[in-house]
Parts: C-alpha cells; sequence; structure tokens
C-alpha cells in the first residue's frame, strides 16, 4: 500500500515539475517584458524596437548552459499571440497599453 502513494506521489510531482512550473515561470516574466517595453519606451509603431533591442532573445547556447532558463522570450510571444505586443511591417516589436490595460495582465 505505501508503495503506490510513493509512486502516485512521484507522479504528481513529475507532473507539476514538467507542465505547472513552466507555465508559472512564464506568467512570472511577463511583467518583466512589459517593464522593458516602457523603460525603452517602446509603446507605439512609432517607437517600436527589435527584439534584441529589448534584451528579449534567446541567449547563445554557451551562456543557458550555466545559466538557469530565461523565461522572457517565451513571455514574449505569449504577449504577441494575446496581440498585446505587436510587430509593425519592419518586425519591430511595440506595447500595446490599450490592449494590455484590457487583460488582466494588467493588475500585476
Amino acid at each position: 500500500m505505501s508503495d503506490a502513494i510513493v509512486i502516485t506521489a512521484g507522479l504528481i510531482f513529475v507532473f507539476l515539475g514538467l507542465f505547472l512550473l513552466p507555465q508559472f515561470l512564464t506568467r512570472r516574466a511577463v511583467p518583466g517584458v512589459v517593464r522593458a517595453f516602457r523603460a525603452h519606451k517602446a509603446t507605439s509603431p512609432e517607437s517600436a524596437r527589435t527584439a534584441e533591442e529589448l534584451g528579449l532573445t534567446l541567449r547563445p547556447f554557451v551562456q543557458r548552459i550555466f545559466r538557469p532558463r530565461d523565461y522572457k522570450p517565451i513571455a514574449l510571444n505569449a504577449l504577441m499571440a494575446a496581440s498585446v505586443v505587436r510587430a509593425t511591417a519592419d518586425e519591430k516589436l511595440y506595447l500595446d497599453e490599450a490592449r494590455l490595460a484590457s487583460t488582466p495582465l494588467a493588475r500585476r
């Protein structure tokens, strides 16, 4: 009986580690992405910046080996999917403050 409980508890921890932890860390990275746009004043199509200028790209492979995973690029993709971050014709990005205000992210 106790072996079944240990195996069940182990499976629950694996589930949490594989599925829920990355979601939590991505949600935690969203305010950092919004701060990056505001710090660079990229809040309109005229002042749009590239992801590189905002510091929201993946690090080089060698740097990723020795550091914890950076969830800001993943959070940026999620914000783009929610139309909170928009792209211009020349692939520069800007924060749509009006759209952000209408989402639950504005309360963070």
